[in-house]
């Protein structure tokens, strides 16, 4: 059996994802075993192609960050543009970028109700984290800072 380039070139890809790449939500000694399931190449829009060509609707990127399309110029060109002027800038210590006050400024504007402020988080678990901190804070500054629940 004659094996091509480009066969072995996935199966080399495929041992080096199992050896070292570990998984979110996957039994690592099923996936020893079984190896990945899929190893996506590229995509463009709602589209991802994997290593061997086969292409899916990509039905799952909207729980991160491609929630508009695999390929996006616009977002790309302006995530381009962003970094090569400030990459990153941390908003502790009272620390701020113009870009961030004015998103904040916009969501604000569009908000429904009385929201006059903003937190950017990064992701659901930072968010749960700080409405907690926020909710013992209000509670500190209403002078009862032993309202909350402990469960042990």
């Amino acid at each position: 059996m004659v094996v091509s380039k480009t066969e072995s070139k996935i199966e080399k890809l495929i041992e080096s994802d199992k050896k070292h790449y570990l998984h979110p939500t996957t039994v690592p000694k099923l996936f020893i075993e079984n190896g990945p399931k899929i190893i996506f190449h590229e995509g463009n829009g709602i589209r991802v192609t994997d290593i061997t060509g086969d292409t899916y609707i990509d039905g799952a990127s909207m729980l991160w960050n491609v929630n508009l399309g695999h390929g996006n110029k616009e977002l790309a060109q302006a995530s381009y543009d962003q970094m090569s002027t400030l990459a990153y800038c941390s908003s502790f210590y009272g620390y701020s970028n113009e870009k961030a006050v004015r998103l904040a400024e916009k969501v604000v504007s569009i908000a429904p109700g009385d929201l006059s402020a903003i937190f950017f988080t990064s992701g659901g678990s930072e968010s749960n984290d700080t409405a907690f901190k926020l909710a013992r804070f209000y509670w500190n500054l209403k002078g009862r800072p032993t309202k909350k629940k402990s469960y042990r």
